[in-house]
C-alpha cells in the first residue's frame, strides 16, 4: 500500500519491512527549488510469516496515519515507532483493504478544543458491509499526555459482496462502493 499525506509533504508505504515513510523537504538551489525525500523514523516492526500483513493506508494529518490490516485491524500512528491505538472490525471483515477519512467539526468550537473528530470508512473483505466509525483523537497538551484515541462504530451498511473501491463525499456520510458482485 502506499498513500501521498494531504499536503503533498509526506509518503509513506507498507511492506514486510514494516511502515515506512519520507518527508520531502525543499532547498533553494541557484537554478530553483529542489526537494529531496528524507527517510522518517520506521513504524511498526518488520513483517514476519504468519503475521498481519499492512493492506491498506490512509493519512488523517500529518503525522497521523491509519493503516488496515489482514486480520482486520486497524492501527493508527503517529510519528513514533509504536502506534497510537489499534482497533478491530473483525469478525465482521476479515481484512481492511479500504480507508476513508474525513475530519469534522463540532458545531461549537469549543467542543474541538485539544481533540480532533474523524469518520473513518473502513471495508474490504469479510461479511459484505461497510464499517463507520467516530474516531476521537485527543491531541497532547503542554506537559501532559493525550488520552488513548477512541474508535466507536457509527454505522453497517450492508452490501451484496466485498467492497473494491469506494468513494465519500465530504463529511463521509454519503458514498459510492464498488462490489466483487458487480454492484454500485
Amino acid at each position: 500500500a502506499l498513500v501521498c499525506s494531504p499536503d503533498g509533504e509526506e509518503v509513506a508505504v507498507a511492506g514486510a519491512a514494516g511502515l515506512l515513510s519520507w518527508r520531502l523537504e525543499r532547498a533553494a538551489a541557484a537554478d530553483g527549488e529542489r526537494g529531496a525525500l528524507v527517510p522518517q523514523l520506521t513504524r511498526g516492526e518488520p513483517v514476519y510469516q504468519g503475521d498481519p500483513q499492512l493492506t491498506s493506508l490512509a493519512y488523517l494529518e500529518p503525522p497521523f496515519l491509519l493503516a488496515g490490516d489482514t486480520d482486520g485491524g486497524v492501527t493508527l500512528w503517529g510519528s513514533a515507532a509504536t502506534p497510537l491505538g489499534m482497533f478491530t472490525s473483525a469478525p465482521m471483515l476479515r481484512e481492511v483493504d479500504l480507508l476513508h477519512p474525513e475530519r469534522i467539526f463540532a458545531a461549537d468550537e469549543a467542543d474541538d478544543v485539544g481533540v480532533q473528530r474523524w469518520v473513518v470508512v473502513v471495508a474490504g473483505i469479510g461479511s459484505h458491509c461497510v464499517l463507520r466509525y467516530l474516531l476521537t483523537l485527543p491531541l497532547p497538551v503542554a506537559g501532559f499526555a493525550s488520552a488513548p484515541p477512541q474508535f466507536e462504530l457509527l454505522s453497517e451498511i450492508r452490501l451484496n459482496g466485498d467492497a473494491l473501491g469506494m468513494s465519500w463525499a465530504s463529511g463521509a456520510t454519503q458514498g459510492v462502493v464498488g462490489t466483487n458482485a458487480g454492484n454500485i
